[in-house]
Parts: C-alpha cells; structure tokens; sequence
C-alpha cells in the first residue's frame, strides 16, 4: 500500500514537472538515472580516497614504529660503544700500571746491581737477575689478562690493583 502511494506521488511530480518545463517523463527519469549514476561515481570516488587515507595513515604509523626502533638502535649501538670504550680504557690503564710499575722494579734493580758490584756482592746481582727471569717469564699482557678474567669472575680483591 505505502508503494502505491509513493507511485502515485512521483506520477503527479513528472506530470507537475512535464507542465512547468515541457521534458516528459521518459526524459525526466533519464536524467534522474543520469544523476545517480554521476552521485555513484562520486560514491566510489569518496570510497576509494577514504581507503587510501586509511592506506596512508596505517603506513605513517608503520614509518613512525620504524623510525622509533632505528632510535633505539642508535642509542643501544652509542650505549655498547661507551661500553667498549670503557673497557679498553681499564685494559690501557691495567697495562699501564702493570708496566709502570715493571719500570719502576727494574730501575730499582739496576740501581742496586750497579751498587752490589761496585761493592763486589755479586749475590745481590744474581738474585736481581733471578727476579728479572720471573718477570720476563710473565708477561705484563698475560697479567692483564688475568685481570680481565678477574674482572669478568668478580673475584678482584685490592692487591689486584
């Protein structure tokens, strides 16, 4: 019943419309298809640009995620430089105490050999070049070594420094 009705009223608008303009009814309902298809054209149209917005929006959340993880990437890579660096300057400064204070022993060592054979003790110059053997014997970079194990074990004590 409510379909008759609305037949009967678009009947009596084309005879209105058909009075006032002259285009007939065939003509005036060519023209209606003709604006729905160009109103469904505009239909895809908003359609696919609302898919390509979403397109667009989802590959800017996929641009910033990256550029976030490539931050953090960064700051690990400065961090585990640091860290690296740390390292090697407690090794440098390892091996420069252990060879200072190597330095230090056989300046020593040749001060008192010098005196001990101006004296004529000549046991003194054999026990220092006994000591001179056992320092050869280890290495300064063997020690070192052995301090970054110790390091590494947690096992450091104060006579370590």
């Amino acid at each position: 019943m409510a379909f008759g009705l609305i037949k009967q009223e678009a009947d009596e608008t084309f005879d209105q419309v058909q009075q006032e303009t002259g285009y007939s009814k065939e003509m005036q309902i060519e023209s209606l298809q003709g604006m729905l298809g160009i109103a469904n054209r505009k239909l895809d149209i908003v359609q696919d640009l609302g898919g390509k917005y979403l397109d667009l929006m989802q590959q800017k959340e996929a641009n910033d995620i990256e550029r976030e993880r490539i931050k953090l990437e960064s700051q690990n890579s400065i961090l585990k430089y640091n860290l690296a660096s740390n390292w090697l300057d407690c090794v440098r400064e390892t091996l420069r105490h252990q060879f200072a204070k190597e330095d230090k022993m056989i300046d020593e060592g040749f001060k008192k050999v010098d005196k001990a054979i101006e004296a004529g003790e000549w046991g003194v110059a054999v026990e220092f070049f006994g000591k001179m053997a056992n320092m050869v014997s280890k290495s300064p970079l063997a020690a070192a070594i052995e301090f970054n194990e110790k390091m590494k074990s947690g096992n450091l004590t104060l006579d370590d420094f």
